[in-house]
């Protein structure tokens, strides 16, 4: 009750809580440190800012680790080197990319539904009818 005037039958007052800002000042400063922890670790576990290493292209010894017709997950604990990207583009050009194209970090999403696989060796996606994506 405030000093002079009597509460309203019925009604409640309450005293201010002391202090409340800085919990609120603590929980948020704990959530934005669990936000950029996580996206440092998304960061840090991609491939996004990594520099692309040289993948076989038709070596004798390169092996394919995909069966015939590509992987639908991307094979990189199974292939030496990085994993071949090849994409079924929307006008019907079947085309691979490797580790060293420009291209290859600009394909994010794979779409297998449409005929998009991984390859460990180009010959493994030239087998499945696809060619070498252009330079330029």
């Amino acid at each position: 009750m405030s000093a002079g005037k009597p509460a309203a039958e019925g009604s409640e007052e309450f005293a201010p809580q002391r202090n409340s800002r800085w919990i609120d000042l603590a929980v948020i400063g704990l959530v934005v440190l669990v936000l950029l922890g996580g996206v440092g670790n998304a960061f840090s576990n991609s491939d996004l800012l990594a520099t692309p290493t040289a993948t076989p292209s038709s070596d004798a010894a390169a092996v394919e680790a995909c069966q015939e017709g590509g992987c639908v997950k991307p094979p990189d604990d199974l292939c030496s080197g990085r994993a071949i990207k090849a994409v079924a583009t929307a006008d019907g050009q079947r085309l691979y990319y490797t580790g060293d194209h420009p291209g290859y970090l600009a394909i994010v999403a794979m779409h297998v539904e449409r005929g998009d696989r991984w390859f460990c060796t180009a010959a493994g996606a030239e087998t499945a009818g696809f060619t070498p994506a252009p330079q330029g």
